[in-house]
């Protein structure tokens, strides 16, 4: 969610949304059909002019969205 230069190649509940607002991971197959592929373009919230929430037909579930990570700080 941190870093939106980055997505995985495969659905996953780290690929996040960020024409939605706030950002929030599509569910498996929107990735598959629009946001992973070359019809990315005509995925019907991609082409809306104002970021908004991610409706909930679009939206993974959130109990399959892993907990925040804690960060590494070494000794």
């Amino acid at each position: 969610m941190d870093d939106p230069d980055t997505s995985l190649a495969y659905p996953s509940e780290w690929n996040y949304c960020y024409h939605a607002s706030p950002p929030h991971p599509p569910n498996y197959e929107h990735q598959r059909v629009y946001c992973l592929s070359d019809t990315f373009s005509s995925c019907p919230f991609f082409r809306k002019e104002e970021n908004s929430p991610l409706p909930e037909y679009i939206r993974l579930q959130v109990s399959k969205i892993p907990a925040p990570r804690a960060r590494y700080r070494g000794n």
